[in-house]
């Protein structure tokens, strides 16, 4: 095409290298048989998966113990090859939630601690060595939610593409009711289809607990929810997020 028009050059730029960790004594690679209280890391393979999805090149690192040396020295050697860092895990309110205190000896720059976001309150983010640097949730379902909330836009800025148009919303109506709102925005998986009479239709995808992955599996929407929202009964209209960008498929 751009020959067609006669363009000799083009401006163009290349995709953003993000590195994610997934940091957790009780993190175990799919493939390894767990220990007693170890569960398989499946919050870093969908964060990767998404960060691919919008555009950028993810690499996932191995995973890292709740040892603020370790992860010093692994985020130390990754970020001089990366655009941005994504760490799951490790920033909550447990003693062994390292994260942020290790990116200290490397310069870390918090810009903040948490978001009222359900689910997602620990989301943090900063910069180190002037890379983004996004800290999620360890459990599955928060670290998916604030990564499309949070680690999407950033992409597309770094594409140079509007950072906001990933967090534009839909509306559709939803099949079920929907309790109020917290003191929280709350984002709930959701399957959106749309009906014979061209309206789009929204079902929530199981059970909405941030541990879940089979919610995740079932969806392709989110439902947002402002704070102190109102119930929603069955037919009223309310604001959605795909999880992909439109021109990528739903």
């Amino acid at each position: 095409l751009a020959a067609a028009a006669g363009a000799a050059r083009l401006q163009v730029r290349r995709k953003p290298r993000i590195s994610v960790f997934a940091i957790g004594d009780e993190l175990v690679a799919p493939g390894r048989a767990p220990a007693p209280a170890q569960i398989f890391d499946s919050a870093g393979f969908g964060a990767a998966a998404l960060a691919e999805a919008w555009g950028a090149l993810a690499k996932r690192r191995p995973l890292l113990s709740d040892d603020p040396d370790r992860i010093t020295s692994a985020v130390g050697d990754a970020i001089e090859h990366s655009d941005a860092i994504v760490m799951i895990g490790g920033a909550s309110v447990g003693l062994h939630d390292h994260a942020r205190g290790a990116l200290q000896a490397l310069g870390f720059d918090g810009r903040f601690t948490s978001v009222a976001v359900k689910p997602g309150k620990p989301t943090w983010f900063g910069y180190c060595r002037d890379r983004p640097v996004l800290g999620l949730p360890g459990n599955p379902a928060s670290a998916l939610v604030c990564a499309r909330l949070f680690l999407c836009p950033l992409i597309e800025g770094m594409l140079g593409r509007n950072g906001q148009d990933p967090l534009m919303t839909h509306t559709a109506f939803v099949a079920e009711s929907i309790h109020g709102g917290g003191g929280r925005e709350e984002y709930l998986r959701a399957a959106v289809t749309q009906r014979r009479n061209g309206l789009l239709c929204l079902k929530q995808a199981g059970d909405q607990d941030s541990s879940l992955t089979s919610s995740l599996a079932a969806s392709n929407a989110l439902i947002q929810r402002p704070a102190h929202a109102r119930a929603a009964a069955a037919g009223d209209a309310v604001a959605f997020l795909y999880w992909l960008r439109r021109d990528a498929g739903a």
